[in-house]
């Protein structure tokens, strides 16, 4: 808003001198959140688990060339691909990750929601 000195600007009133207004704001940071889904390869039989990763800015999703999920050597590429048990094992709900945005843009301490089916 407009302040005059520190006092937010009342523009109903009506000016009898030179004032000098002062623009005053709080940036909004974009909110970034990652959802990864794990799900357990039943058709293979294998020990892998397929998953899925969701990358969102302000609720629309974004494009990516990497995450890395903090506290691990995980590193997740677009799209899918699969898990060992122990990586899965390492995947906590309420963790933070690092992305790397596709124009190199390095966004870090992201929520990560995960959804183990």
């Amino acid at each position: 808003g407009w302040y005059l000195g520190e006092t937010k600007y009342d523009f109903s009133k009506p000016v009898t001198g030179d004032i000098t207004l002062t623009a005053k704001w709080v940036e909004v940071k974009p909110t970034y959140n990652i959802k990864i889904t794990v799900k357990k390869d039943a058709e293979t039989g294998m020990s892998l688990n397929a998953y899925t990763v969701e990358v969102t800015k302000d609720g629309k999703n974004v494009d990516y060339t990497k995450i890395t999920f903090d506290g691990t050597k995980i590193d997740f590429t677009p799209g899918r691909g699969t898990l060992g048990e122990n990586q899965v094992s390492q995947l906590t709900n309420g963790g933070t990750a690092t992305i790397i945005l596709s124009d190199g843009t390095k966004v870090e301490n992201v929520n990560v929601e995960i959804i183990k089916k």
